[in-house]
């Protein structure tokens, strides 16, 4: 007792220390296939002119459309003497399921868990392109391969169930959904997280409203939109206000394959849509993709979103080939002026979006005087 008197005399009384702020780095990119119409591609290493964005972050995600399996579950056969310009209605759309009907071999786990990735969204409509045991086998080999993911599941309940990143107590929940289906949803056994509009507009909030009390940050990773339009419709921009209401503080968004605007609406980011990342579609704005960074950072009972950056991509080589590079100086400059360009009518103040280097960086004004 006399001690601790004479420490407070002396003004040396030890200061209980302040707790540093938890910062969880999260990298996502868009749209990515290992193989369609019976033909593999993307297994040879078709991360190497990119991964060096995101080595040694937190959360590294991806959107994956591609069915992982040992064996095609859906027949996906060409049609003999059919030609996709000289074909009968009936021919005309086998060709499209021919086309259309994805199927990623078990080694696509591997290159992605190699290529830094930690979990992939599988809510999107090529979910079932291998049927209900395809949907559940993909579930099994991420599992194996120790790969997180969300979206789907063998319950409705497990579909829309997020996928939950914790650290140093702070957790970040990763929920997806999609608006869209290409072979209509099982009811038994197998199930992705669907929701279209207009019901999304209300369904996928609550979803976010509901998640919010138990974590500190929600990701939300959305399949929707018109293929190849760069621009959101307006009840997709009313989604994100809805999403944001709720409590979300990113969306990142996929499918149109081609890439649309970013959004600062307050304090969440939406990445409306970030094209195709691992695909072998090689024309046209098809090529043009991108990676997505932020810090998730919680100091106190301080939120809030820092070094948020968006990285030009382009997609090269021949169709089977094709493999994401990160891209620097004119070709680099010239892609982010079409971000600015695809962001101007989205509403965002003046400098919450500008080209720094081979980057273009993302500052809400909503965060300014916590920076």
């Amino acid at each position: 007792m006399r001690a601790f008197l004479l420490l407070i005399i002396l003004g040396s009384v030890p200061r209980l220390a302040q707790a540093a702020p938890v910062r969880i780095t999260f990298t996502g990119v868009g749209d990515i296939i290992f193989g369609r119409a019976g033909l593999a591609f993307g297994l040879d290493d078709p991360f190497r002119h990119v991964g060096h964005l995101w080595k040694g972050r937190d959360i590294v995600y991806g959107n994956l459309e591609t069915p992982i399996t040992v064996a095609r579950y859906r027949q996906t056969a060409q049609p003999k003497r059919c030609r996709q310009v000289a074909c009968t209605t009936d021919e005309a759309n086998y060709y499209r399921a021919h086309r259309l009907t994805f199927w990623g071999r078990p080694e696509a786990v591997g290159v992605l868990k190699t290529g830094g990735f930690t979990v992939l969204g599988t809510a999107n409509n090529h979910a079932e392109d291998q049927g209900a045991k395809g949907l559940i086998e993909t579930i099994a080999h991420l599992k194996k391969g120790n790969l997180g993911h969300f979206g789907t599941g063998g319950t409705l309940e497990e579909a829309w169930k997020p996928f939950v990143f914790e650290k140093q107590g702070v957790k970040v929940a990763l929920i997806g959904a999609t608006t869209l289906w290409n072979i209509p949803p099982g009811s038994k056994g197998s199930f992705y997280a669907l929701s279209e509009f207009p019901k999304v507009l209300t369904e996928l909030p609550d979803k976010v409203r509901a998640l919010k009390p138990t974590h500190d940050f929600v990701i939300v990773a959305l399949h929707y939109g018109e293929e190849y339009i760069h621009n959101p419709e307006s009840q997709e921009r009313k989604l994100m206000r809805n999403l944001e209401a709720a409590g979300a503080d990113v969306v990142v968004g996929g499918h149109p394959h081609v890439l649309r605007g970013i959004q600062v609406i307050n304090k969440m980011v939406v990445f409306y849509s970030m094209g195709n990342f691992l695909f072998d579609a090689n024309k046209e704005a098809q090529v043009e993709s991108g990676v997505a960074m932020l810090d998730l950072v919680k100091d106190g009972s301080k939120k809030t979103l820092e070094n948020i950056v968006f990285h030009p991509v382009r997609n090269e080589g021949n169709p089977g080939w094709i493999l994401p590079k990160h891209i620097t100086g004119v070709h680099a400059q010239a892609l982010l002026k079409k971000m600015l360009k695809y962001s101007r009518k989205l509403g965002n103040a003046d400098g919450e979006l500008a080209i720094d280097g081979d980057r273009l960086v993302v500052k809400p004004r909503a965060f300014a005087g916590n920076l």
